[in-house]
């Protein structure tokens, strides 16, 4: 069964090599330039993972966004990747503790990454 993966980044080289290298693992990747446009897209279709920058424009954070995405019943288990090249402004612990599920600081590592991701689906 492909898995649905929602990408909330607003820098578009991030969005961009995220959907290159996440559909070469055959996973189906959904791009939204902020916090609002993510929350619509999550709420008109059902994602396995969401990768979520930290630093979001217009309106919420990425903090923000997870908040209120735990709160939806058929989201309050979902994996959640928190992106930031905002190294010791966010910090690692702080992720873990408001939402997220793992953490990773830009720039990453593009094979990493791709573990990564295949790491998660092969743990649910």
């Amino acid at each position: 069964m492909e898995k649905n993966i929602l990408v909330i980044e607003d820098d578009i080289t991030t969005c961009m090599l995220l959907k290159q290298i996440l559909s070469k693992e055959n996973f189906s990747v959904d791009i939204a330039k902020d916090a609002i446009e993510g929350w619509e897209k999550a709420t008109q279709k059902m994602f396995d993972l969401f990768i979520v920058d930290l630093n979001l424009p217009f309106g919420e954070n990425g903090f923000e966004f997870v908040s209120r995405i735990r709160t939806n019943s058929q989201y309050k288990d979902t994996p959640i990747v928190a992106i930031t090249a905002y190294i010791g402004i966010f910090d690692k612990d702080e992720c873990l503790n408001k939402g997220f599920n793992y953490y990773v600081a830009k720039p990453f590592d593009i094979k990493y990454f791709a573990n990564l991701v295949k790491d998660i689906f092969q743990q649910k």
